[in-house]
């Protein structure tokens, strides 16, 4: 739970800088995505439970996937570079809407990929356990369970079915 109770909701992070005048690109889980238009800002996790609001210029672009905005507060390449890998929330959680841990279902048939790239298996199930989430897929004629959190999700394609995923060193060989 945050400073702000059960107000605030966590929609993504912010995974790189877009041009010159410091636009981010935020990966996100957002499921109804036109509502993006009708917020004046979003928190942006700049330390650890620590939100500064930052207030929406523009929306320029949202695909299913990502998300390009320009903020009042960041007005070059280098400021944004500052915000990368930081998570992104909404300040009233009843706007948008997410993918919730329950509705991960949609990336059974996907594609898994490590960081490098490297194909590691197509999802064949997702278990929860709690708040714990599971990706189940074959791997070396193996049934593997991989966690599965925004955190770790480097990069997921609608499209393609396909998700680049941090998995932690070894876990594969257990």
């Amino acid at each position: 739970m945050n400073t702000f109770g059960s107000v605030m909701k966590e929609i993504g992070k912010i995974v790189s800088v877009h041009g010159v005048d410091g636009d981010v690109v935020i990966s996100h889980l957002i499921t109804n995505i036109n509502k993006v238009n009708d917020l004046p800002v979003l928190m942006i996790e700049v330390w650890k439970e620590s939100y500064i609001p930052f207030f929406i210029n523009q929306v320029k672009s949202v695909s299913h996937d990502d998300m390009i905005l320009s903020f009042e507060e960041i007005n070059s390449r280098e400021e944004a570079k500052k915000y990368l890998n930081k998570k992104v929330y909404v300040f009233d959680e009843k706007i948008i809407q997410t993918h919730s841990e329950e509705e991960w279902a949609f990336l059974i048939g996907y594609t898994i990929q490590d960081s490098n790239k490297k194909n590691i298996g197509v999802i064949s199930d997702i278990i929860t356990n709690g708040m714990q989430v599971l990706i189940e897929l074959e791997y070396n004629q193996k049934t593997v369970h991989l966690p599965l959190h925004q955190d770790l999700i480097v990069m997921l394609n609608k499209a393609q079915q396909l998700i680049i995923l941090e998995i932690a060193e070894g876990l594969l060989e257990v």
